[in-house]
């Protein structure tokens, strides 16, 4: 019999946000909700399986999520600019920010 122990952080299934079927001598890990890479992206589960006798072991499993490219980008201190009419060409008028809130650099780029 198969069983997923509930730790007591979010990062040990605290939530349950992962859930164990078995079937016959297998057991399978499904989510139950959505991962969020900026928030929790690796997991450390622990499995508990035992037998009809009362007797059973434990070990981990661990999980790392993927960064998805799922966050847009956002200005930064967006301002108004202005310029002088019959300036040269090449003037600089303002400069502007911007940030994304992806966790890795490959979708982080703005």
């Amino acid at each position: 019999m198969f069983s997923l122990v509930r730790g007591a952080t979010e990062q040990s299934n605290k939530d349950g946000l992962f859930q164990l079927k078995s079937s016959k001598n297998e057991g399978f890990i499904y989510l139950k909700g959505q991962l969020d890479y900026e928030r929790v992206n690796y997991y450390q589960l622990t499995i508990r399986v035992s037998n009809g006798f009362n007797l059973a072991v434990e070990d981990q499993v661990e999980v790392h999520v993927l960064d998805q490219n799922d966050n847009v980008p956002i200005f930064r201190d967006l301002v108004h600019g202005s310029v002088l009419e019959k300036e040269p060409v090449g003037t600089p008028v303002m400069q502007v920010r911007a940030f994304d809130t992806d966790g890795t650099e490959e979708h982080n780029q703005v």
